[in-house]
């Protein structure tokens, strides 16, 4: 296991979180009406923006130099206004009837689920951490030269 961070990690949910929510919308445009594609879409928007705001605040958080008041300010800025912003997209959906309860919460849910699946199959594609070897004095199979 590697103590390293994937800097490029979360670029690639996003660009993931991109294909899979334009064949969904393509899906839905197919086959439900145009509502749904639209809180579909909404919903996915939100999900990403809400994780690339988590994403900020928490780099923001372990940096050194963190502890500035205006940072401090702005992040939490950040993380109040995203309510808002969500509270704004529903407020234009239930105004103009377009609310799709399920596409949305699907579309919301989609950059999270994307998230934890590419973390799985990390963890499963790492594999088991192997045992270091102490060398060829220690095997019992190999004799030693004195």
């Amino acid at each position: 296991m590697t103590d390293r961070i994937d800097e490029a990690f979360l670029g690639r949910v996003y660009r993931t979180t991109a294909v899979v929510a334009a064949l969904l919308a393509l899906a839905a445009m197919s086959c439900c009406p145009w509502r749904t594609t639209v809180n579909l879409v909404v919903g996915v928007v939100l999900g990403a923006a809400f994780l690339a705001i988590l994403a900020h605040s928490t780099r923001g958080m372990v940096r050194p130099g963190a502890g500035e008041k205006r940072a401090r300010r702005v992040r939490a800025a950040l993380q109040i206004g995203k309510f808002a912003g969500a509270g704004g997209a529903m407020y234009l959906l239930v105004r103009l009837n377009y609310l799709d309860g399920v596409a949305l919460a699907i579309g919301y849910s989609l950059p999270t689920t994307i998230l934890l699946l590419k973390l799985v199959g990390q963890l499963l594609t790492r594999g088991p951490k192997q045992p270091q070897s102490p060398g060829p004095a220690a095997d019992p199979g190999v004799a030693r030269e004195d």
